[in-house]
């Protein structure tokens, strides 16, 4: 009797340990894929250890990467496979920029010790690859083509000041006189008479006349530190930006330049810049660089915001497909894919009036479904430049005191801001946000119900 007494006791033990190994085990994976679905930015295997220097994708579905060892990577399923198509086995040989005008034709430019300055060719996707006379020694850091001059019209940058031309598709190159010797690092054209390019030591130039003459902006923009203009792009003629870091993993404060009335005026937009960037149109933009940062704006470069990347490897290039589907990749074979433009930022300023307090409103609606926005203000803190911000941070918790979402990790400026929570992958319940800032904390409560 006790034996079959205690051993239906040990049993049922037993049955209640499973029940709540299960039910933890289940709440893990709720937690971590809940998790998981709020990042932004997620890893792709690129089956390599090499830097990667420029990615170019075609559609949603087929790019290019190409890196140190003049190796070229291509992706035929938006990034989940990552093929070697080419691989010259020149370990002092880099390519630094790739560019494709179609499905079939692209060209891709380096340098190295034993090549000097490299351009290749490909007219069936990357399955072949020819080297090009480049008429230089000199390392090649930029290419561009322009598509509607049938993709002959094309241009490239590089050390010490080189700048190259070919108007019958890479056939023939010739040199370029550009008045300088510093290092330019990017190149753009509007059309085939007007075009631009930048490089070390702020060196900034503009052509009227397809190359054949380069002078310094009308206005040059001077960074706040001794650093490089790393990215060159405009929209038409009036509106362009220009991409600062002070250099691989620097700790100099990267910032962004703008201007609206072509060249004469720039306007210093911080937090954003770094080593390259790329534009959806020309007011969603994003830039990346050095320790894995990550920069969106959303409003023209007026507020730029830092996204997380998961990683703290340097990323040296950004390519978006559309709105929401972006590569980035960088060093040590790094990729990174977005297919939601980066995680849901979802933040926007709502008044420039500086507060005299830190302060976190109420969400509403409250309760909500599926989704809030939380308000909340900075001030001007004691000790902190104005034009500086400061690190600000907003979190969801669930009741178990699991964060769920990180809605801000940014440097703002003082003023009222408001970001919205989407809570669809959730279940109904009561929840946390709290906002941290210097040696301000707060946390109020919020209802979700569906």
């Amino acid at each position: 009797m006790d034996i079959a007494f205690w051993t239906q006791q040990k049993s049922s033990v037993m049955k209640k340990y499973l029940h709540i190994i299960i039910i933890s085990f289940t709440l893990f994976l709720l937690f971590t894929n809940s998790i998981n679905s709020q990042s932004g930015w997620f890893q792709e295997n690129s089956h390599t250890n090499k830097n990667l220097y420029s990615v170019q994708f075609i559609d949603t579905n087929t790019g290019y990467a190409c890196g140190s060892g003049i190796t070229i990577f291509k992706t035929s399923n938006g990034g989940t496979n990552w093929i070697n198509i080419f691989n010259s086995g020149y370990d002092t040989t880099n390519l630094n920029s790739i560019y494709f005008i179609n499905t079939s034709t692209g060209y891709a430019v380096g340098g190295g010790v034993f090549l000097g300055g490299v351009v290749m060719k490909t007219t069936n996707s990357g399955l072949n690859w020819q080297y090009q006379n480049s008429n230089t020694s000199n390392y090649l850091n930029s290419i561009f083509f322009l598509p509607q001059n049938s993709g002959l019209l094309g241009f490239a940058a590089g050390n010490n000041g080189v700048l190259i031309k070919t108007s019958n598709g890479g056939t023939n190159w010739y040199l370029l006189t550009s008045g300088t010797f510093l290092d330019l690092l990017s190149i753009f054209f509007l059309d085939s008479s007007s075009g631009f390019t930048v490089g070390i030591a702020y060196r900034c130039l503009l052509t009227t006349n397809g190359g054949m003459d380069w002078i310094n902006f009308p206005t040059q923009p001077i960074p706040p530190q001794s650093q490089d203009f790393r990215s060159v792009i405009f929209f038409n003629s009036n509106t362009g930006y220009i991409c600062v870091t002070g250099g691989y993993g620097s700790n100099n404060p990267y910032c962004m330049y703008k201007t609206t009335n072509s060249g004469n005026n720039w306007i210093l937009q911080q937090p954003g810049g770094g080593i390259a960037m790329s534009f959806v149109d020309v007011n969603n933009g994003y830039t990346v660089g050095g320790l894995g940062y990550i920069y969106k704006t959303t409003n023209g470069g007026t507020n730029w915001f830092r996204q997380t990347s998961g990683t703290t490897k340097n990323l040296r290039s950004v390519y978006f497909a559309d709105a929401n589907t972006g590569w980035a990749v960088g060093d040590s074979g790094i990729i990174l894919k977005t297919t939601n433009g980066g995680g849901p930022i979802g933040i926007r300023p709502i008044s420039t009036q500086v507060p005299d307090q830190f302060y976190l409103f109420q969400n509403y609606p409250n309760p909500f479904n599926p989704s809030t926005k939380l308000k909340f203000s900075i001030p001007l803190s004691r000790g902190v430049p104005e034009g500086r911000g400061v690190s600000v941070r907003i979190t969801i918790f669930d009741i178990l005191g699991h964060e769920i979402s990180t809605l801000v990790n940014e440097r703002l400026l003082p003023g009222t801001y408001e970001v919205e929570w989407s809570a669809s992958d959730h279940p109904s319940g009561l929840y946390f946000y709290r906002l941290e800032s210097n040696n301000f904390v707060e946390t109020k409560k919020m209802i979700l119900l569906k």
